[in-house]
């Protein structure tokens, strides 16, 4: 006989199926928020991508990244890289602060109800923009703001022990050091000498820089702090030391 309907028994099985299929397809769907964060990632991987293709050919890391050859001014060199549009991309030569790699986070601004961060990080673990990041492997977290302050409030901390541990060096030189020391004080002029000092936990003294006999400035960044203000500075001397309009005052640090 001839079959040209479905049981009732088939039909629900049917229509099981198709539930069951819609479903699954319903939870591959991201929302805005997760396709947000996942071309942040895509991103990142596209620079990783980009950076150790130009260490293939140059033996070294690109110490810039820009969306036109033409505005490259690092010594360097740069890769050429357009994040995806609203990603903004915060990129960091490591060389600078005594490594050989670099780090990127990114952030996009319609992530404001539930902020965070994208990183990934070539070089030191210590460098890293996130403890728990991996080697070349980009990663996300959430913005955590207390713990924000709570290291700024350590580099403002370390600036401000900045300033005596210079001014006992003045005392013996009659001169401000240009650079630090984990050891024993290394006396010299003109920016010669060295200071004694250490900075408290992942703190990174990026630049002690001598201006002259009367004074200097400095500024810290700590990796663990991806969005603005993550840079704190401080100067002595002359207003015209200040490296940023947000230290406006000789011997008090602030952050931008």
């Amino acid at each position: 006989m001839n079959r040209t309907r479905l049981t009732l028994m088939e039909l629900l099985i049917v229509v099981a199926c198709s539930m069951g299929i819609l479903a699954a397809c319903e939870g591959t769907v991201l929302s805005p928020e997760d396709a947000i964060v996942a071309s942040m990632r895509s991103d990142l991987q596209r620079l990783v991508t980009a950076q150790q293709a130009f260490f293939s050919a140059n033996n070294h890391y690109a110490s810039g990244v820009v969306s036109d050859q033409n505005n490259c001014f690092q010594a360097e060199g740069c890769v050429s890289f357009v994040p995806s549009p609203g990603n903004v991309v915060i990129f960091d030569y490591l060389a600078f602060y005594g490594s050989s790699g670099w780090r990127a986070t990114i952030t996009n601004p319609a992530l404001a109800n539930n902020p965070k961060t994208c990183g990934v990080y070539v070089g030191d673990h210590s460098d890293a923009p996130d403890p728990v990041l991996t080697e070349g492997v980009p990663g996300c977290w959430a913005n955590n703001p207390l713990l924000a302050d709570t290291i700024l409030a350590s580099m403002k901390s370390d600036l401000l022990r900045l300033v005596p541990a210079q001014e006992a060096f003045w005392s013996d030189n009659q001169d401000y050091a240009g650079g630090i020391t984990s050891g024993t004080q290394v006396n010299g002029i003109a920016g010669s000498g060295r200071v004694s000092f250490v900075p408290s936990g992942r703190n990174v003294l990026g630049a002690l820089t001598y201006v002259d006999a009367a004074g200097w400035k400095a500024v810290m960044t700590n990796p663990a702090v991806t969005y603005d203000p993550r840079i704190c500075g401080i100067f002595t001397g002359s207003t015209n030391n200040s490296m940023n309009p947000a230290v406006t005052q000789p011997g008090v640090p602030a952050c931008w």
